[in-house]
């Protein structure tokens, strides 16, 4: 059995256990100071114990928009792929404070406007989801802009996503 270890948290193992309350484990999460640590540690291992297949790291220059990447099989089982954008941190509607919603807006945009190339083959994919993840809120007024500002089809502003720290720690320990 493989264990994740994240600074002050306490061990996640691959069934995404946190042996901790509900509050403690969101308290724990937002203490996460390093989107390279909530990136790696948390994500990835939840993202792969969740069936996503592929889940690659690509954030750095050149990401796109996309800190994660990863594909699963639809209901029709069709490839489809995803694209996660990763914040650490509060997410507002404010446009000039460092923690508002633009930069992230311009993330996902880019993450649908420019496909990504797939590793093995090299062929270029578009991306089908993009999910927006932080460790603690996101403001409704952040997500109604995000998603306000692609300038793509109805089927991506449809596709875009939010997982704030609570909803992470649905996931990493749904009862």
């Amino acid at each position: 059995m493989r264990i994740f270890y994240v600074p002050s948290l306490k061990k996640i193992d691959q069934k995404g256990k946190i042996p901790m309350p509900e509050k403690s484990k969101l308290e724990t999460l937002r203490s996460i100071g390093s989107e390279t640590v909530f990136r790696e540690k948390v994500l990835v291992p939840l993202f792969e114990k969740r069936g996503i297949e592929q889940v690659i790291l690509t954030h750095g220059t050149g990401e796109r928009g996309k800190d994660i990447v990863g594909k699963e099989k639809n209901l029709l089982d069709r490839c489809e792929w995803l694209a996660v954008v990763v914040k650490i941190g509060k997410i507002t509607g404010s446009t000039s404070a460092s923690d508002g919603f633009q930069n992230v807006a311009n993330q996902v945009q880019e993450a649908f406007s420019y496909p990504y190339k797939e590793p093995i083959s090299k062929i270029p994919v578009a991306i089908n989801k993009v999910f927006v993840v932080t460790n603690d809120d996101i403001k409704e007024a952040a997500r109604d802009k995000i998603v306000d500002n692609i300038s793509g089809t109805g089927s991506q502003k449809a596709n875009t996503h939010f997982l704030d720290g609570s909803a992470v720690v649905a996931l990493i320990s749904p009862e």
